[in-house]
């Protein structure tokens, strides 16, 4: 379960907006966002935004809902019980006029289980650290540096990540490539530090010392590598796997 959700609005168009729930008022403190994806609006501009796409769509929004939705702190029902963002944007369909939420499709591939999450983990997966490179290395060309070239490992990480997502759903017959696929990367990325030695833990910044972000994500890698870090088979990481449709798990919404 998550304690906020990001809610994207897509036309045949164009995207058009984004909020958070709870309380999409609050601007974002973890993302920073391009403008047009602002974050934090007042209520009733959050609440018009929703009627428009639910009107576009030719759907019949609940309006009383919505504003229920995105208020300031929606996270109780009327007997108390903590109401978590997930079952809120399950609210939030129902809310913009759909009938229904169909039971969950399996996922054919689960992106987060092991040993797929070693690629994937958004905080300390290999792709993670992979991006964290090429960031430092991007700096370095735009400050006159030539850095050597990247390792297999880093274009494999990202490459596999993106590939890893896109068979979720569709990947049933290629489980077994991807593991290989995994294994394969993770030795590369084992033999290239071994070669090369970890990376910092500091680097030196306009005559300042700071911790070095390459080293950070290395550190968070090897926590997931240990299973120390969103551990596999955690109760919590069980419950993201439920059927959690507001339909079978009905909220009863304060009067």
């Amino acid at each position: 379960m998550t304690a906020t959700a990001g809610v994207y609005a897509i036309t045949p168009d164009a995207a058009s907006w984004a909020m958070h729930l709870p309380d999409p008022t609050r601007p974002c403190h973890v993302y920073r966002h391009l403008p047009e994806f602002a974050d934090g609006r007042p209520q009733d501009d959050a609440v018009a935004l929703l009627l428009e796409w639910a009107g576009s769509a030719g759907l019949q929004p609940d309006e009383s809902h919505l504003r229920w939705l995105t208020g300031p702190e929606p996270r109780a029902d009327r007997e108390n019980n903590h109401v978590s963002a997930d079952d809120l944007v399950f609210e939030m369909v129902l809310a913009l006029g759909f009938t229904g939420i169909p039971e969950s499709r399996p996922m054919a591939v689960d992106p987060g289980a092991a040993p797929f999450n070693l690629i994937t983990d958004q905080m300390g997966g290999l792709a993670k650290v992979a991006h964290t490179e090429v960031g430092l290395r991007r700096h370095a060309i735009e400050r006159g540096a030539a850095p050597n070239p990247l390792d297999d490992w880093i274009v494999e990480s990202i490459r596999l990540d993106d590939e890893l997502w896109a068979a979720a759903f569709c990947g049933s017959d290629r489980v077994a490539e991807l593991k290989a696929a995994v294994a394969a990367t993770v030795e590369s990325h084992r033999q290239a530090r071994e070669a090369s030695g970890p990376p910092p833990a500091t680097v030196t910044i306009g005559g300042q010392e700071v911790t070095s972000s390459v080293h950070l994500a290395e550190t968070m890698f090897h926590m997931v590598a240990r299973n120390s870090l969103n551990p596999v088979g955690h109760p919590m990481t069980a419950l993201l796997h439920q059927d959690r449709r507001p339909m079978a798990h009905p909220i009863p919404r304060p009067a």
